[in-house]
């Protein structure tokens, strides 16, 4: 199935995974209690984790918690696969000869 439609199945599985960081992202530091914690909107949480996962990491949101580094360590390492993932389709998928 992966052969027939790889950028579909693709693009479920970083939805997917994208969603679940998001989500682990507010569990884990929403409880946190520091002033103005950015971590309590989800919007933000979507952010952090896109960010981590493309590996830019801007710095403007950080986590404070154990779990949510480790979880964002998890993101940082998911995106990497993503990313080599997602050039190998591409250059299959154009792939002329």
């Amino acid at each position: 199935m992966f052969k027939d439609r790889p950028i579909s199945i693709f693009a479920g599985i970083f939805c997917s995974a994208w969603l679940f960081f998001t989500l682990a992202l507010r569990i884990a530091e929403a409880p946190v209690p520091i002033y103005k914690n950015p971590f309590l909107y989800y919007e933000n949480c979507m952010w952090y984790s896109g960010i981590t996962a493309s590996t830019t990491g801007f710095g403007d949101v950080t986590v404070r918690s154990d779990i949510g580094v480790y979880i964002t360590f998890l993101c940082g390492l998911w995106g990497n696969l993503n990313m080599s993932i997602m050039v190998v389709l591409i250059l299959n998928t154009l792939n002329l000869s």
